[in-house]
């Protein structure tokens, strides 16, 4: 199978442009990020008005259906109520590297327990969430919302 270039190169180019950005606000103000793994979060609850995963939760951790829900129950836990916990991207496949059936399982696996968490999230009276798109970019967010 071979790559849709001028999508990849679309692509390419988002991603610079937000890590271009990201490092203009790293630079004017280094304390506003921090880094931990969601497994092991260090945080009281309620400390955050904003968690945001990008190419970690649903890129690693989303092969895994328990720990995609153990880290999706973490960081909701961490942002205050009205508060937002973002995954991007969400629910996208990507051209595959290496064996076409290795990338197509895990696309499966991926997908399926995607879905699952959407399952356990429509269980949850205090969350709501959207799947949408991201303005500029092929990819896809998950975003819920904590009451």
């Amino acid at each position: 199978m071979e790559p849709d270039w001028p999508v990849w190169k679309e692509h390419i180019e988002s991603q610079q442009i937000a890590l271009e950005k990201f490092r203009r606000s790293y630079q004017v103000n280094r304390r506003r990020y921090l880094a931990q793994s969601v497994l092991n979060m260090d945080f009281d609850a309620r400390s955050f008005d904003m968690a945001i995963s990008v190419n970690c939760i649903t890129q690693y951790l989303d092969l895994n259906a328990d720990l995609l829900r153990e880290a999706t129950i973490k960081a909701v836990d961490v942002v205050k109520p009205g508060s937002r916990v973002v995954y991007f991207p969400f629910g996208d496949g990507f051209a595959p590297i290496g064996d076409p059936r290795a990338y197509f399982f895990e696309h499966r696996l991926r997908r399926q327990n995607q879905r699952q968490l959407l399952g356990f999230l429509d269980n949850q009276d205090n969350l709501t969430y959207q799947v949408k798109p991201v303005i500029g970019s092929i990819h896809k967010k998950l975003v819920i919302v904590k009451s």
